[in-house]
């Protein structure tokens, strides 16, 4: 059996470290606009479902095109905001604001039933966030 010194192992773990962390920083730089696209997805699909309407990777694009008519933004008075993207709005940094400063995205559908509904994004404390559905 072959005997290593310390200083060897030293180096060689160090060594480890150094490869194995740049392999996980470059892979998580590469596929950074994978995940963003794959959680823009998720979010869209998760509200198509809130209206009843059953999506798919990939036809949530287009059934998102079809079925959600419209978004907007409002401040804390209820006053329409403009100049914010009201899908790009993180309600989770949005709480963290004083209220004055707030945003809430509002989406508008128009489902396969011909009713119309608004859904308002939700974020909890509990494990996910839901969208809120309310008929017109």
């Amino acid at each position: 059996m072959r005997h290593f010194s310390n200083r060897y192992i030293f180096i060689f773990s160090a060594a480890m470290v150094i490869a194995v962390a740049t392999l996980l920083s470059l892979a998580a730089t590469l596929l950074q606009p994978a995940q963003e696209r794959n959680l823009e997805i998720e979010k869209k699909k998760n509200m198509l479902e809130s209206i009843n309407v059953p999506a798919t990777r990939e036809n949530t694009e287009e059934l998102y095109d079809k079925y959600i008519t419209e978004s907007f933004v409002l401040n804390s008075k209820g006053e329409p905001v403009t100049g914010v993207d009201a899908f790009t709005v993180v309600l989770k940094n949005e709480q963290k604001k004083p209220l004055e400063e707030q945003f809430l995205p509002v989406f508008r559908a128009v489902p396969a039933d011909g009713e119309k509904v608004i859904i308002i994004p939700v974020e909890g404390k509990g494990l996910w966030g839901q969208s809120m559905v309310m008929y017109l």
